[in-house]
């Protein structure tokens, strides 16, 4: 089982395999290594009641991951907004002015 922020990614000695449970016919010494990767989806939330001209914008992804969150009015160009460290729980938060009729918010997280 996976720690919370992690996901199951495979056995290093048996690659495309990414069952989790496997049936060995041992004729040796086998060694098998689970590999594990860092979960990389992040989910927005706009949680509540909003101020005036202000979203509140929570971000879901990775445990105590760098989180960075970009804004745009036409989802072609993207400018970055601010970056946070996500909390033991994956969470970040960011209040965001609202400057357009349009704003569209993405989180990613940085190379």
């Amino acid at each position: 089982q996976a720690r919370r922020g992690w996901r199951f990614a495979g056995w290093r000695e048996l690659p495309g395999n990414l069952q989790t449970k496997v049936r060995l016919a041992m004729q040796a010494d086998v060694t098998l290594t689970a590999l594990f990767a860092p979960e990389s989806s992040i989910t927005l939330a706009i949680p509540g009641r909003q101020q005036a001209g202000v979203v509140r914008v929570r971000a879901k992804g990775p445990p105590n991951a760098s989180l960075a969150l970009e804004v745009s009015g036409d989802m072609t160009n993207w400018s970055p907004f601010s970056s946070s460290a996500a909390n033991a729980d994956g969470e970040a938060e960011w209040d965001v002015p609202l400057v357009r009729s349009a704003q569209f918010i993405r989180a990613s997280l940085p190379p």
